[in-house]
C-alpha cells in the first residue's frame, strides 16, 4: 500500500503525538486504508503525573 496524503497526515500526527505528550510512550502503529491502529502505554512522566484512569 502507497499512503495518500492523509496517510502521511495520519503518521506525522501520530509521531508528533510522542512529542507532545511525555507521559505516552508510542509503540507499534500502522495506517490501513480507512482506519488506524496503535497501541499506547501510559507512564508517569517525571512531573508525577499517573497514568490516566479508564473512563
Amino acid at each position: 500500500m502507497v499512503k495518500n496524503a492523509v496517510g502521511e497526515m495520519v503518521e506525522e500526527e501520530w509521531l508528533r503525538t510522542g512529542q507532545l505528550r511525555p507521559y505516552l510512550v508510542l509503540d507499534a502503529a500502522i495506517v490501513m486504508p480507512n482506519h488506524f491502529h496503535a497501541v499506547i502505554v501510559f507512564v508517569d512522566s517525571e512531573e508525577g503525573t499517573a497514568a490516566m484512569p479508564l473512563r
